[in-house]
This record gives C-alpha cells, structure tokens and sequence, in this order.
C-alpha cells in the first residue's frame, strides 16, 4: 500500500488520538477506512445496519462520498470529528457511510431522491432513511453551524430527529411517496421514431449550440471535460469531415492541454476546471479522466496531425504507469485534491519556489507557465498553465522543447519533496476496463495491460463472477453491469492488438453474462444484480462515467462486426430503440450510447492484420474502425465452430510479409502487402 495513503491513515488516527474505532476498521475501502477512527460509531452498508435501525426504531442517516473529495474531507473534519455532533448522531440515528466508488448502485438510487429533493446533487451526499431503506430527507454538504442562510447540519439533526418522533407518520408518508417516484422512473415508453443519421447530426447541433467559442468545452464553469461528448465529435468527424466539428474539437483540446486542468509538470488531467478557462482545477485526479481522455486525444492526434495532442497522450500515460499503477496488477483509482491540509498544495508555485529549482531559466519558465508574483490560483501562488505563454525571453535556449522537458522533470522530482496527495489504492474493475480500452492504444510495451487484465479477469475464469474492488489482498463482490460492460470492451479491445484468443473468450463470455444478470427485458440492463430497497437501478445517462448500458451496448455492436451473430445487433437495436425518446431530446447526454448508434448505421471499417511476427502499429488505430491482429497460425488454430471463423476464415499471410485485409459490413478488399498501397486504400473517408 502507498506510503502517502499509510500516511494519511495515521494523521486521521492521531488527530482522533486513536480513543475512537468504529465498524469501518475492517473495511477494504480507503474511504472508509479514513473514518474509522470518527467519534460517529459509523455501519458499513449491509443488511446488518438496517436491521439495527428496525430493532432500535431509529432512521438512518447515510452519507456517501470518496476518498479524493475535498468537501468529504470538509464535512468529515467539521462534523463527523465533532465530539458534540457525532454524540447527537450516534444517539439519534444509524449511521452508515458508504463509498460511492464501491457500490454505484446505492450512490445512483439515492442520488436520485437528492436530486429531486434539492434540485441538484453532489458529494458528500447526506441522506436519511427509514429502517426499510426508503429516503425522506437529503441534501449534500452541510456546515457544522448555520451559514449564509443555510441550516448547520447539528440543526438538521436535531430537526430530523424531532420528527421523527413527533411526525412519524408524516415521515414515512413521505418516504414511500419519494420511493414511488423512484421506481416510476423504470418504466420507458417504447419508442416508435426510427433511427436515422439526424439522431448523430442533432447530437452535434446540440454541441454546437452549448459550445464555449472564447474558450472551448460544453459548459460554463465548473467546466468539465465532457470526454464522451469530445469522443463522439471525433468520430462523426472522422466520419463527415465537418469542419465546425473539428473546430469545436480541436478548439477545446488545445485549450485542456494548455490549461491547468491539464498537470503540466506531472501529466495526467485533474477532474474539472472551476473558472471558464480551463485554468484553476478542482485537483483530484481519477483514473476514469484520464482512461476516457487518452483515446480522444490518441485519435485527435491521429486525425488532425497534432503532435502536441500526442505528447499529451504520452505525458498522461507516463502520469498513470508512474503514479497509479500497482504492483497487484491494475491501476489505483484515483489521486486526493488536498495535501498538507490545502487544496492544490502539491501543484502550485511562486517564482520563489521556481527559481530555486531551476537558477537561470527561472525567468523564462514562470513567463512561458503563468507563474507570477501575484499568483494566478491564490496569493503569490500560481497553477502552471500556457493558455497565454509569452514570446519574450531573457535568453532562446530556455524556449526550446527540449530545456522545457529538462526543466519540467527538475521541478517534478522537487515535488516529489513536498507531501503528496493520499492515493485511493483500491484498484476498480470497471474503471480499469476503460484503462485497458486506453492502454492498449500506446505502441509501447503492453505488460502492465496484460497483467490488469488477468488481474480482473482471473475471478470470471474461476467462478463465472467479477470482483469489483480490490485492496491488495481484500475484495468487493458485488456484481455491477458497468464491470463486466467496460471490462468486456477492454478485453476485446485488448484481443484486437494482441490476437490472444483468451482475451475474446471472456470478451465474449462476459457480453452472454451482461444478458444473464442484467436484462431489464426493455432492451436496458439494471445496474447490480441487488436491489436497494427493493428496486434495481438503471442509469440511463453518460455523465462523467459511461453508464453501464452505454458500454454494454458498445461491447453488443462490435461483437456483432467480429463474429456476424443477429443476437448481438438484435441487443444493440433494441437498447437505442429503447433511448430513443431520450436521445431525440438530450443526445449529448448519451455520447457513449451514440457510437451504439453509429456503428448500427455505418459499419466500422475493418483491418485484419496477419503477421510473422507481432508487430502493433498505432497509425492503423481509429475512433470508427477495428484493426484486429493474428499470426500466421491464427486461423487455423481455431476451435470448430468458433465465433471469429466467419470472419477470418482464409485471411492468410502472402509471400511472409505482413499481410492487410480491408473489410466493410462483412465483405473484405483483396489482400495489401505494401505499405504504400496500404496508405492510399485508408485514406479519410471525406476524401473518397
């Protein structure tokens, strides 16, 4: 386990003197475990909590967060290690604290009912529950004493707990009716509008019509990166060669990587910018940023000829083998926004600070990085940034890429003296999924792919089910259809560079196991195989993650271009059959479902690539293509009857060269072997 989280866990305790020790102590999150030493005689989520709250006629207040969450730590210091607070608490309700990143299903349900209680949501989210689970009362972030208007949360304990003896009734009326609400929201009204190309060219309207032309993104702040919707521009580019497209994309890119959303030193993207410009950070950063970012900016680079796109690409690659990845195998989850009690303490610089690291080019630096005496972030302190570098210099040599690099990597190992931000050292089959769909992008060494991907590939094999978390030797099992969806997709993205047929296999058998656990029997999939108090999620939207239908009907249409079986378009028609009244009226709020939506329409081009010996080459990568590679022996090494031999079947090597077929919606070009040749058949599709 990382020393920095170590450390963080015994800053926690001996701020608590250690006089406290609740349930969490036992817990495989470090989220939770960072509370296990509250006064608040915290419960895991688990039937055994609720049990409590029905023996004991308390309502349970359940708070809900994760460990890279500045306000978290807000609220946990404020109140939760409040003596008076946690004594109201204890003596009132059950308290059950629960880490969004381990069970999304209970974070996505009552999400809902905080949404529609307040109008809005965020984390901490703090909600209170009947003994059967049912929510009466929610909101997010609440002070210790009144402020601004707002009631401190002492006030809304004692008010809560008021009610509950004095207007019980009133109470559970109220919860039921909120629950009712709830559950409505499953039942779709199928969809009669058929799909056609304006769905993706309305998708793109919408882009246009939300797009910031001062300084790129989709938003006003706080301005995320909006991943998915850049994901979707890029393919529908590649596809048309929209000029306004490339634009809005191109546009939004530059000003990422030039910002401070974007690490300049250390690489790899913090979660959000907090002003227009892309220019101060909320600075935690999460693994599912940056997996979700690599393929936008990989392609882009590819795309539009940008190699500063491709640097970016590197940088964060760099970023996450560095930083998060674990010598278990798969990558932690996600880097704190705090260090020595400040946000963005490990990040930012004075020209003090600058000077003393780098002598001479100091200068330079800090007028090519923002870095100014005033500060850009607080007093004297700025965020590095190049949205407006300046073209004087004291001396050219200190201008070049190469200085810059030089001087980066100085000024990265002084950080490395200050304290670092406390890593989340749980490693998440989901969001190490999309890792692998990212990873197996870079032409470098794959090793790190392939041991994450036996890491969480390894229970399946086993016993037919997934781990959700793991925490060095600790395990979550809990059955999520976003693991199995994004793990599915990172394992055939994984099969396609590699030509390892294992890798299909689960691929394949995970897409059979999403259908199993999860169908809704409406064309969606629920999101756990459990329910939270007695209804089964859906999440239907792609908001900072993908949700699990999106990717699960992803895995459905490229399983269908592998292996031409029906079932799988048949699930991949009827999930955007499903959307569609959704999709005509918010299309931006399903991105990821949209490359569903595409592929359906325009069958992705195909690459098969037969070598002597393995040899990837990221030039043949694209948003809307599958570039799939084998030996010479492949083809015939087949099972009988294997769901790749429809397609393979004959794809041999010619003359030992390496040997290209070029396939469409199932009907293949002749055989390539030359280079040149090969270049001119892929030219971009606008240029035919």
């Amino acid at each position: 386990m990382r020393l920095s989280f170590i450390l963080l866990l015994l800053l926690t305790s001996c701020s608590n003197s250690q006089v406290h020790t609740n349930a969490l102590i036992h817990e495989a999150s470090p989220y939770l475990l960072q509370h296990a030493h509250n006064p608040v005689d915290w419960l895991p989520w688990g039937d055994a909590a609720f049990e409590k709250a029905r023996a004991e006629n308390k309502p349970v207040f359940l708070s809900v967060g994760y460990a890279a969450c500045h306000w978290c730590h807000v609220m946990e210091q404020e109140s939760f290690e409040n003596e008076q607070i946690a004594g109201f608490l204890n003596e009132h309700f059950i308290a059950i604290k629960v880490d969004r990143e381990e069970r999304p299903d209970v974070d996505h349900h009552y999400m809902q009912a905080v949404q529609r209680m307040t109008g809005s949501g965020g984390w901490p989210m703090s909600v209170f529950l009947t003994p059967d689970r049912k929510p009466f009362y929610g909101g997010t972030y609440w002070a210790p004493e009144a402020r601004y208007g707002r009631p401190g949360f002492m006030d809304v304990l004692k008010g809560l707990a008021k009610a509950w003896e004095t207007e019980h009734d009133s109470v559970i009326a109220s919860s039921l009716q909120m629950h009712d609400a709830i559950h409505a929201e499953l039942e779709l009204k199928p969809s009669k509008t058929r799909l056609t190309p304006a769905l993706l060219d309305s998708a793109v309207r919408e882009s246009e019509r939300n797009f910031d032309p001062h300084f790129g993104g989709f938003s006003k702040a706080p301005k995320f990166p909006h991943a998915m919707e850049l994901a979707m521009l890029v393919r529908y580019y590649s596809r048309t060669g929209d000029e306004k497209v490339k634009h809005m994309v191109e546009f939004t890119l530059d000003n990422m990587a030039r910002g401070g959303i974007f690490d300049q030193i250390g690489g790899g993207f913090h979660r959000y910018s907090t002003d227009d410009k892309w220019l101060v950070p909320h600075f935690e950063k999460m693994l599912y940023d940056n997996a979700l970012l690599i393929p936008v900016y990989k392609f882009a680079a590819s795309l539009l000829g940008r190699q500063e796109f491709a640097a970016v690409v590197e940088q964060t690659y760099d970023w996450a083998r560095k930083t998060l990845w674990l010598p278990e195998g798969g990558f932690a989850s996600s880097l704190d926004a705090d260090s020595e009690g400040e946000e963005g303490r490990y990040y930012v610089w004075t020209p003090e600070e600058v000077h003393s690291v780098l002598g001479d080019g100091a200068a330079d630096y800090c007028r090519q990085f923002d870095i100014v005496d005033s500060g850009n972030f607080d007093a004297g302190r700025s965020v590095p940034n190049r949205l407006k570098p300046s073209l004087e210099f004291v001396s050219p040599a200190y201008a070049t890429a190469d200085w810059i690099r030089q001087a980066n990597f100085k000024l990265r190992e002084f950080r490395t003296t200050r304290q670092t931000p406390a890593r989340d050292d749980k490693a998440l089959c989901d969001w190490n999924g999309l890792m692998i769909s990212a990873m197996v992008l870079h032409p470098g060494p794959i090793e790190e792919v392939v041991v994450t991907a036996h890491r969480f590939a390894s229970p399946f094999e086993r016993g037919r089910e997934l781990v959700h978390s793991f925490l060095s030797e600790k395990e979550l099992r809990v059955q999520l259809l976003m693991d199995y969806a994004a793990l599915g997709n990172g394992l055939l993205d994984l099969f396609c560079v590699t030509g390892r047929l294992p890798w299909f296999d689960a691929a394949y058998a995970l897409a059979d196991e999403i259908e199993r656990r999860f169908a809704k029997g409406d064309g969606l999939y629920y999101m756990s195989e459990d329910s939270v108090a007695g209804v089964r999620s859906v999440d239907l939207y792609d908001s900072a993650l993908p949700s699990g239908n999106s990717l699960a009907g992803n895995l459905f249409i490229k399983l269908y271009y592998l292996t031409g079986e029906e079932r799988f378009r048949a699930r991949a028609e009827k999930q955007i059959k499903a959307l569609m009244p959704f999709l005509e009226r918010i299309p931006t709020a399903f991105s990821q479902a949209l490359m569903t939506a595409e592929w359906l329409m325009f069958p992705p081009e195909q690459i098969i690539v037969v070598q002597p010996l393995w040899n990837w080459d990221s030039a043949l990568c694209g948003p809307n293509r599958q570039s799939i590679y084998i030996s010479e022996t492949f083809v015939q090494d087949l099972p009988d009857k294997h769901p790749l031999q429809s397609l393979l079947e004959g794809k041999s090597l010619l003359n030992g060269k390496d040997t290209y077929y070029i396939c469409r919606n199932f009907s293949c070009e002749l055989p390539i072997t030359d280079s040149e040749l090969l270049k001119s058949a892929l030219k971009k599709p606008w240029q035919n």
